[in-house]
């Protein structure tokens, strides 16, 4: 077996060969005939200026289609002759036998919860907030709920902000509502103020709100 180097120079007779056959032929079948990959001529001819005959490019795109069409052809029809028309499953009017019946009852009873479903009032922590599950599938915010189990509810416009800006703290005490558009000015300068000015910077924007 010749073993195909690309880094090996090419020779004068190589060269004549690629020239006078690279236009008609596969660059595969010229590398059955030197110690050069097929990649290594089509660059090679690249480089020599070589081009493929108009007719043979025709001639080889219609071959590639074909063999595509065929092989399309055959998994199609392939895939259609998985259940022909008419064909019957081997289980066909027979029923579950009285013991399957019974298995599968047992695992799907009706009110079945999953042994790792948490219960109603347990506390997760996602993206950084701590969340409480309060009822069956549904989640809040730990701030959302402490504020509503004491003020009741939220206005739509209005959004549960934390005085200190610890995400962690839920205490009542450290919360408050802000308006969605004020909320968007205190989480770029809240950080910014020293600690005895934010609740300051709170106030003033619920006066302004409630002043409009």
């Amino acid at each position: 077996m010749v073993m195909k180097n690309k880094k090996l120079p090419y020779t004068e007779e190589e060269l004549e060969i690629i020239t006078k056959l690279y236009a008609t032929t596969p660059a595969k079948i010229i590398a059955t005939w030197m110690p050069h990959s097929f990649i290594s001529i089509s660059k090679k001819a690249h480089m020599m200026g070589l081009k493929k005959d108009k007719k043979y490019l025709s001639e080889h795109a219609k071959k590639i289609a074909l063999a595509q069409w065929q092989n399309e052809k055959t998994s199609s029809l392939a895939r259609r002759t998985c259940f022909v028309k008419g064909h019957k499953p081997w289980n066909t009017g027979q029923k579950l036998s009285s013991e399957h019946v019974a298995k599968l009852t047992a695992i799907y009873k009706k009110g079945n919860s999953p042994h790792n479903e948490l219960p109603i009032g347990s506390i997760r922590n996602i993206n950084g907030y701590n969340e409480i599950k309060y009822a069956n599938h549904k989640w809040t915010s730990m701030a959302r709920y402490n504020w509503l189990q004491v003020h009741g509810e939220i206005p739509k416009d209005m959004c549960v902000f934390k005085l200190d800006g610890n995400v962690f703290n839920d205490d009542i005490s450290n919360l408050c509502l802000v308006t969605r558009r004020d909320l968007a000015q205190l989480n770029r300068n809240h950080n910014k103020l020293p600690q005895e000015l934010k609740e300051l910077q709170i106030l003033i924007n619920q006066i302004k709100q409630k002043t409009k």
